[in-house]
């Protein structure tokens, strides 16, 4: 990748000799959506944005050819010691990080002053939502000339609507429609009907002529040097970097950033608490086509059904695959680009049997920290090593029990009375119930710098900024309060276009 480095990156000395905007560290969704509305709205302003990886692909792993599927369980890593009940998954220390191998499951969050989210931000959101669902390509189902999926979609609404009332913790829906998961699809993903969105080829257009946008790759930002409470320079491993007038947004994985404020000698001691997540429960089933009226092709759908504990006052939800695969061998590169799960060879081969339907549920529910001192989860810094501590509490075990009921429940609502097969752990299908559904990581890291008003009760301004450094803001969700059970993505680029706004 030197000819790529060498035509679109910048040399640390070339970065050097330079006077910057904004400094951005991380190249993934949030960094390249902070730089692109900047762009948008200043387009002479110079920005640097400083990734600890390399150049790795030019797109979504499933805009690429299958056999690259390998990659996703084997580019990620943890720099980090992880203590506690449960690890969290790899970040992908690359260029677009896990931009390039995530789900693309983009939900609305729904419930965000429930949360504890101030009231004023989340009306500032508002304006928002719309231009991040065009930049991410944001549509509800997965049609395309060659998925002509409306039948196996309408039924398995129908199934989903009028089974709702026997999950304990579903939420209501209006209309059977709203069952349809929004997927990020990609405007900015290769000339094709259907495509997952990476931020990789919003970045290269940027990038082409180095004058706005500058790229430092294989950098890694250990720490600020501060100076009357405003950072003077950013130490990397390549060298210091001045910071001179430019605003640095912490735009990487919440454990780095967190980790990069701690080294600093942050004044502020609630860094590093209320550190909160998702637990997942996984099961798929299958049913003999026979039951049910499909024609012979191919047809995948995505669905998202809602969910909250009243009794535990905690937040989930559910992704369900639907997929009708009549000539497995001949479509197997439409299942890869298209699936919203293909994270490993596995999860291909759970469709390859041209006789049955396959629903895969993946539940989802929030685990929590507490936004004080005495916070269970929180990160450390011991001997110079990140510590990731989660300990879970009562409720997180019981929540990992509703999780686990609601997967059995929406199963029974898609099976309908007809006969079924579980997914077992060697991915083979039987008629026996698995003992264990439950994933063993930990995803989507939150809260470490969350947002409030004052700094006696939050890490960082509603703003974002960290109220003991001036020129320090993050974005995504290491600012997250808590959580709520959806992806973040959505709600992090949402929040990445304010920020700008707000910058510019």
């Amino acid at each position: 990748m030197s000819f790529i480095n060498e035509k679109y990156f910048s040399t640390y000395e070339e970065v050097k000799a330079q006077e910057f905007d904004f400094i951005v560290i991380g190249a993934g969704v949030y960094g390249i959506a902070f730089m692109n509305k900047v762009l948008s709205l200043k387009p002479k302003s110079k920005i640097l944005m400083i990734e600890k990886g390399t150049f790795f692909l030019p797109d979504h792993i499933q805009n690429l050819p299958k056999a690259l599927i390998d990659l996703n369980q084997t580019a990620g890593t943890r720099p980090w010691e992880s203590d506690g009940d449960i690890a969290f998954m790899p970040q992908i220390p690359f260029v677009g990080g896990r931009g390039n191998f995530w789900n693309g499951w983009i939900p609305m969050p729904y419930n965000l002053k429930e949360l504890g989210w101030d009231d004023s931000f989340v009306k500032e959101l508002q304006s928002e939502w719309q231009p991040a669902a065009d930049f991410l390509g944001r549509r509800y189902n997965l049609v395309t000339a060659e998925n002509s999926c409306e039948q196996l979609r309408d039924l398995t609404r129908k199934l989903l609507t009028e089974g709702m009332s026997k999950i304990d913790t579903g939420l209501m829906i209006e209309h059977p429609n709203q069952f349809d998961s929004s997927i990020a699809t990609g405007r900015h993903s290769a000339n094709r009907p259907f495509g997952k969105f990476s931020p990789v080829s919003v970045l290269m257009q940027a990038v082409a002529d180095k004058k706005s946008v500058m790229v430092l790759t294989d950098c890694l930002v250990k720490k600020f040097q501060t100076s009357g409470g405003k950072v003077t320079a950013i130490e990397t491993s390549l060298g210091s970097i001045d910071a001179k007038k430019a605003q640095i947004v912490l735009a990487c994985n919440t454990l780095e950033a967190t980790e990069i404020v701690l080294q600093s000698g942050s004044e502020n001691p609630l860094v590093g608490k209320n550190l909160s997540g998702h637990i997942r429960s996984w099961l798929g089933i299958r049913v003999h086509k026979k039951y049910f009226q499909l024609d012979e092709v191919f047809q995948a759908g995505a669905f998202y059904v809602p969910g909250y504990d009243t009794k535990l006052d905690r937040y989930l939800h559910t992704h369900v695959s639907s997929v009708y695969n009549p000539f497995p061998e001949r479509d197997i590169d439409l299942l890869y680009q298209i699936l919203p799960d293909a994270s490993m060879r596995e999860s291909i081969a759970t469709y390859m049997n041209p006789d049955y339907v396959v629903f895969e549920l993946h539940t989802m529910g929030e685990f929590l920290g507490t936004p004080d001192m005495k916070s269970p989860n929180h990160i450390s810094m011991k001997d110079g090593k990140m510590h990731v501590n989660v300990t879970f509490e009562k409720d997180d075990e019981a929540t990992w029990d509703a999780l686990d009921s609601t997967v059995f429940q929406i199963i029974e609502v898609l099976a309908d009375g007809k006969p079924f097969e579980y997914q077992q752990a060697d991915n083979s299908y039987a008629k026996k119930k698995p003992e264990r559904i439950r994933n063993k990581g930990a995803v989507h890291e939150s809260g470490t710098l969350w947002m409030g008003i004052s700094d006696k009760d939050s890490v960082c301004n509603l703003d974002g900024r960290l109220h003991h450094l001036i020129n320090v803001y993050g974005t995504g969700g290491m600012l997250f309060p808590r959580p709520g059970s959806w992806n973040p993505t959505y709600t992090g680029v949402a929040m990445a276009f304010n920020l700008a706004r707000k910058l510019c």
